[in-house]
C-alpha cells in the first residue's frame, strides 16, 4: 500500500507526471488537433481510474 507517508526512492519523487504533455503530441500527430485533445482527455482518465483501483 502506497500512503504518501513516507518516500520510497525507488518510486521517484512526490510530482505526478503531467500527462498530456506526454500523450498529446503523438496522439495529435494520430488523430490530429480535435482527435488528438479527444484521446489524450480519455487517456487521462482512463490512467487515472486504474491509478484509484490500486488505492483500494
Amino acid at each position: 500500500m502506497i500512503d504518501g507517508r513516507i518516500t520510497v526512492p525507488e518510486h521517484g519523487d512526490r510530482d505526478m507526471p503531467v500527462w498530456g504533455r506526454q500523450f498529446l503530441p503523438g496522439d495529435t500527430r494520430k488523430y490530429g488537433q480535435n482527435g488528438g485533445e479527444i484521446v489524450t482527455t480519455e487517456r487521462i482518465h482512463g490512467l487515472a481510474g486504474y491509478v484509484q483501483t490500486l488505492q483500494h
